[in-house]
């Protein structure tokens, strides 16, 4: 069981009351959201692709928040707490404190609960699992299945919030993030219901891919690319026809809303969401850079956040030494919570 994490303002340990607290509203949200949440089919007449589908604006996905990193909290605040670092510690205490204002639930994911996850609820995933070798792997495998068992809004630590965003999940039981061709989909923000489906073939498509190295081939975009367009929703972007576009069409095929078995994928493109930026284009980072000092997020209400690809899935060791992106140096806020 993942716990909840509430950052005090100092490091010192939370008290035990505190703590017992905290894992039984874990517990029962956790059993809360599989009746309340649960991915169910509805019998309405299903949308057509580019339609909101059946009951738009309600709200089926859970308020709940996750953020991984596998070596434990406080190595996490001692990766952002170093003076080379360009990871933000304000970009993951916004995100907490933003979406717990608007009543969400914060859980943070290390070895010890991610392990006790799989060994209770995915037994049948352990030798899989216990074959990646890196770090980076395990990361990216997690995720499918806390969304799959919680379901809820999983980001990236090197995701910054610009706001809580919840009405870009209306209507919807799963949003994905588009990006380009070659990645096409990302699994650094990823938001749904729990128990449906598309989860599962995502879990599908790493256990297929057991004995991979590759971060983005074994564990991290393409399998949930693959598991998305399995579902048969679009023709995916090597699907060859002339007659669709052409390049242009298989740059932004996933983009839209799709109907799925009575369930509603929404994939918002490159440009919304979390992601107003590919992860080369540094034009575009120092332009919401200087959006953001200059107090005009508001004039991009389709951008929540800023995914800033620092890789804070990486080790700390392999941390040491990264060039910091001018994008990102300029973004930096000037207020650290603490």
């Amino acid at each position: 069981m993942a716990r909840l994490v509430q950052r005090q303002g100092t490091k010192g340990p939370r008290p035990l009351a505190r703590a017992l607290a905290a894992l039984l509203a874990v517990a029962a949200l956790g059993a809360a959201s599989s009746l309340r949440w649960c991915y169910a089919p509805r019998q309405q007449g299903g949308a057509t692709q580019g339609s909101t589908g059946p009951d738009p604006q309600q709200q089926r996905i859970p308020k709940i928040l996750h953020r991984v990193f596998l070596s434990g909290r406080e190595a996490f605040d001692a990766l952002h707490d170093r003076p080379d670092s360009s990871i933000r510690a304000e970009w993951d205490d916004w995100c907490r404190l933003i979406h717990e204002k608007a009543g969400w639930k914060h859980m943070f994911w290390d070895n010890a609960t991610v392990n006790a996850l799989l060994e209770e609820h995915y037994p049948w995933f352990l030798p899989t699992w216990r074959q990646y070798n890196k770090r980076v792997l395990r990361s990216d495998a997690i995720r499918p299945f806390i969304l799959h068992r919680y379901g809820g809004l999983y980001l990236d630590l090197d995701i910054e919030c610009y706001r809580e965003g919840y009405d870009m999940l209306a209507g919807a039981d799963i949003v994905l993030q588009a990006t380009i061709t070659g990645e096409n989909i990302t699994n650094a923000a990823m938001a749904g219901v729990p128990g449906h489906k598309l989860w599962e073939r995502v879990m599908q498509a790493l256990d297929k891919r057991r004995g991979q190295d590759d971060p983005t081939h074994a564990t991290g975009p393409e399998p949930v690319a693959e598991a998305f367009y399995s579902l048969g929703v679009v023709n995916p972007p090597w699907y060859k026809d002339e007659k669709e576009g052409g390049p242009e069409w298989y740059k932004w095929a996933a983009n839209g809303t799709h109907s799925w078995q009575g369930s509603t994928i929404r994939v918002h493109r490159l440009g919304q969401w979390y992601t107003p930026c590919w992860f080369s284009e540094q034009h575009c980072h120092l332009e919401q850079a200087e959006k953001r000092k200059a107090g005009l997020l508001a004039t991009q209400p389709l951008v929540v956040g800023h995914h800033h690809y620092e890789g804070t899935w990486w080790d700390i060791s392999q941390k040491q030494g990264k060039e910091n992106d001018p994008s990102r140096q300029d973004n930096k806020p000037t207020k650290r919570l603490r």
